[in-house]
């Protein structure tokens, strides 16, 4: 009878015990803090409390919020289910490991709003709630410097051309993505001969350009391939710098036409049903070769051939090799009756719909 008795009280005591229980969901860390202009990855432990429940409590989706004038505005979701197993003991508890993106599309819409934090939301089953993880936004001036791009190209907007011998007056020119700020050094570089520093304190901005020096200028006396980098020292990068060629012939250049781009306009969108591309040259010249490419500078992954200033693809293009929805870049190379290069074109973007 004493043992009998001595069960109920500890199930009663339990049963108060539970009664001042209250569903949490709580987060480690509870906050965390990003730069503004940039996707980031975090992992966070979902910690959970409940009066009873499931052996299993999840939740399918992860939603970031900023407050509103009324209630909350979802700007992002992240479409994938947390689990968190849950023991048997009262109160409830259950703890699940959870790694996730905050991509750029989510900050920039934040940023739009005027908003200097945001909040990741999940809601759990089994009646165990709703946390959410405070994830308050930095300036990008406030960030280490840092570089994101570098992009080198002749006044042709290429990454090579052709020159005569003592032709004067050659430039390269470097556009720096960056964010950040800090001190940035670096220098010009001709066929490994180091031809010009350059020091420039960074605090605000998103890009910059700079060009080879007047004074050395870029040599051209010697005939054949040259090789301009701009290497940067600081902030220290670990890649392969780009680099931009150029060829000095023994004598006259082809005249090199301008070639313009009629249709279809900049960024237009263009459906798959055998558009039409055209263009204008400055002088008749024998043959055009229209290319495609995914980057601007990239290997093209379709060119043609045509003695006409204008080129309808084929629908067999679109099944083979222009078959991504996102932009590509497009541009036109005339050449004379010797296969010279005598005429350029500019390069734009397009997008082609899908089904």
């Amino acid at each position: 009878m004493k043992k009998r008795n001595t069960v109920w009280i500890f199930l009663a005591i339990l049963v108060l015990f539970a009664g001042n229980v209250q569903a949490a969901v709580t987060i480690a860390p509870a906050s965390i803090t990003v730069a503004a202009d940039r996707q980031s990855t975090h992992t966070i432990t979902w910690n959970l409390t409940a009066t009873s429940g499931p052996p299993i409590s999840s939740s399918p989706q992860g939603l970031f919020q900023v407050p509103m004038f009324v209630g909350l505005m979802t700007i992002g979701t992240v479409n994938t289910t947390v689990t968190a197993p849950m023991n048997y003991l009262v109160p409830v508890n259950g703890t699940a490991t959870e790694t996730f993106v905050i991509p750029l599309s989510v900050l920039k819409k934040a940023e739009e709003l005027g908003k200097t934090s945001i909040r990741y939301t999940r809601t759990f089953d089994g009646g165990v709630g709703a946390g959410s993880l405070n994830i308050n936004l930095t300036s990008p001036s406030a960030a280490q410097l840092s570089v994101n791009s570098i992009r080198l190209y002749f006044e042709n907007k290429r990454a090579e051309t052709t020159v005569k011998r003592h032709e004067p007056g050659l430039k390269v020119y470097a556009d720096i993505g960056f964010v950040g700020k800090g001190l940035f050094k670096g220098y010009w570089q001709v066929d490994d001969r180091i031809i010009s520093y350059v020091s420039k304190n960074l605090t605000y901005g998103k890009k910059l350009t700079l060009e080879t020096p007047d004074a050395p200028s870029l040599p051209t006396f010697l005939e054949g391939t040259h090789v301009v980098k701009f290497i940067i020292q600081n902030p220290e990068m670990d890649i392969e710098f780009p680099k931009a060629l150029y060829y000095v012939t023994p004598g006259e250049t082809t005249e090199i036409s301008t070639i313009a781009l009629l249709s279809p306009f900049e960024l237009a969108v263009l459906g798959r049903n055998s558009p039409m591309f055209k263009w204008q040259s400055t002088k008749l010249l024998a043959t055009y070769l229209l290319e495609f490419m995914e980057t601007e500078q990239g290997d093209p992954v379709f060119s043609a051939y045509t003695t006409q200033s204008q080129y309808i693809i084929p629908d067999m293009v679109f099944k083979t090799y222009l078959t991504s929805p996102q932009p590509y870049y497009w541009r036109v190379t005339g050449l004379d009756k010797e296969n010279n290069i005598a005429g350029e074109s500019a390069v734009r973007q397009v997008r082609f719909m899908t089904e």
